[in-house]
Formats: C-alpha cells, structure tokens, sequence
C-alpha cells in the first residue's frame, strides 16, 4: 500500500520534470529577470548576470531533483539502484549550491549599487492588486513579492531568493544523507523539498511578471 500510494503521488511529478528538463534555459530567465533595471548602469548588468545564473543553477537543481523523484517512483518496475540516486540527489545539492553562491554574489553586488530612483518611484506606485487580479496569481506568494516590491525593497528581495536558496540546500543536504545510508526518504520529506522548489519558483516568477510589465516588454 506504501508503495502504491507513493507511486500515485509522485507521478504528477515526473510531467513537471520532463517540461523543466527540456526549458531549463528557457525558463531560467524569467526569474527576477529585468530586475536590474532597479539599479543604476554600469553595476545593472552585472546584476542581471548573477540573476540569470543564479536561476539557471537554481532550475538545473529543481530538474535533478524532480529526475530524483522519478527514479523512486520507478522502484516498483527497475529496483532501486542506490548508486544512482546517491548521483542524481548530489547534483542537485551542488546546482543549489552555486545558485546560492550566485545569489551570494547578487546581494553583494546589489548592496553596493545605487537604485535607479526613477524605478523604484514606479514599483511604489504600481497597481499590484490589479496586476494580481489579471494574473490570477497564488495570493500569499504574490503579497510576500509585493510587500518587498511595493516599499522600493529589490535588495531586501535578493536577500529572501538568497535565503529560500539556503533553506532549499539544507532540506537537499539532509535527504542526501538519508540516501547515502541506503534508505528511501519520507514521502512527507519529499513533498516539503518539491513544495519549497516550487513556493521559490512562483516568487521569482512575481517578481519577473512585475519588471517585465515596468520595463515595457
């Protein structure tokens, strides 16, 4: 019965991984993209740099990690070959690990960058709660990217991408201790882990919306 129902629930997932294996570059910039424009030259592109690469190794580690899960779904008809999943579960520990160095490196750099006064006038007076409305955007992830957003705070919203990342690498760091000791984690584990891929994604994702729409694109 715990298989069954582990196969069941995981199965959704595998759609997910395959639609993030193939558009990983695609999808890559379309978080916090066009943010820079937040900042003053020359530093803005520097920070759209960090920004690009920090969620292309951030989505490289959501797709190893989704590739994770459907190796255990799999267990049923192949087996579980533990060398495997000990591979598979250490890439996306480091692909997080250097989207959280790139995020290191975004913070940095934003912390020392004036902003560019004429955006941040515009993010303070944007209409979020039209722009929601037309979205159809999830409520609580939407207002925690507007709360930032709304008071000018583009620094204070790198930091939370830095934090979420952190946070992503400590659940990834602890189910790979779990695997290299043989044993299938939790499925309880396994749905905390993919609902933060996923709770960190739709954040970026806002807050791009958001930029894009500023910068006119």
């Amino acid at each position: 019965m715990e298989k069954t129902t582990k196969t069941t629930i995981l199965k959704s997932f595998f759609v997910i991984f395959i639609l993030c294996f193939f558009h990983v570059q695609g999808i890559a910039k379309w978080i916090a993209n066009t943010s820079e424009i937040g900042f003053e030259e020359p530093d803005s592109s520097g920070i759209r740099t960090y920004v690009i690469e920090a969620a292309g190794g951030f989505l490289k580690s959501q797709s190893d990690f989704l590739l994770f899960l459907n190796k255990i779904e799999m267990e049923e008809i192949n087996g579980i070959d533990f060398a495997e999943l000990k591979q598979v579960i250490n890439n996306a520990v480091v692909n997080m690990e250097n989207a959280m160095l790139k995020y290191e490196s975004l913070t940095q750099l934003a912390d020392s960058t004036p902003y560019d006064q004429s955006t941040i006038t515009t993010l303070v007076s944007f209409n979020y709660i039209s722009f929601q409305g037309n979205k159809g955007s999830n409520s609580v992830i939407f207002k925690e990217v507007k709360t930032y957003l709304c008071s000018g705070d583009v620094r204070g919203l790198y930091h939370r991408l830095l934090e979420n990342t952190q946070s992503l690498l400590d659940q990834l760091t602890a189910v790979k201790s779990v695997v290299d000791a043989e044993v299938i984690p939790e499925n309880s584990t396994l749905w905390q882990v993919n609902q933060a891929y996923s709770e960190m994604l739709l954040f970026g994702q806002y807050a791009a919306e958001i930029f894009y729409d500023l910068a006119g694109k």
